[in-house]
């Protein structure tokens, strides 16, 4: 068991890393706002080595501001969340995520696609569906559509609504 639970801290421990990257990569004219999201970052590594994984969760929500940099590092929170089964949590981030207006088309689709896991996790399965039959009438690229049609078959499935399913 104890070796589960070290596999599961790499997790965790990948994404302080790429959060890290993420705060490193970006450079600020005003140095105190810098200065507050490295002290946030750090206390999210100090709970994260502490194995007070929800703690650091959050100081690393705090540290990051959204932008189009730092959408990949809230999406892979977000799923984080969902893994956990704190998919309420996970619904949020995406919904906050989906209220910003400068998003780009992909990063809107892969945000809302997101978003209707987080729906299909939860058993909201209607809304799951009418996101995905949205994204799907926005003509995605290939590989989104196939993840699409893939998600919605199986929540035909679930429905037990086979005539949809095929």
């Amino acid at each position: 068991m104890s070796e589960i639970a070290d596999y599961l801290l790499i997790i965790p421990l990948f994404l302080a890393v790429a959060i890290g990257w993420l705060l490193g990569r970006r450079q600020r004219v005003n140095r105190y706002p810098q200065q507050s999201l490295q002290q946030e970052y750090f206390t999210g590594l100090d709970y994260l080595l502490s194995e007070k994984t929800d703690e650091a969760i959050e100081s690393f929500i705090r540290a990051l501001e959204i932008n189009s940099d730092t959408i990949p590092a809230h999406i892979a929170l977000a799923k984080l969340f969902r893994k956990k089964g704190d998919v309420e949590r996970a619904i949020q981030i995406h919904q906050n995520l989906l209220a910003r207006p400068d998003l780009s088309r992909d990063d809107f689709l892969r945000i809302q696609m997101a978003l209707a896991k987080d729906y299909y996790a939860v058993g909201l399965f209607d809304r799951a569906e009418n996101l995905l039959l949205e994204i799907d009438a926005q003509r995605p690229a290939q590989a989104t559509r196939q993840k699409v049609l893939t998600l919605l078959t199986k929540l035909y499935e679930k429905e037990q609504e086979w005539e949809r399913a095929l």
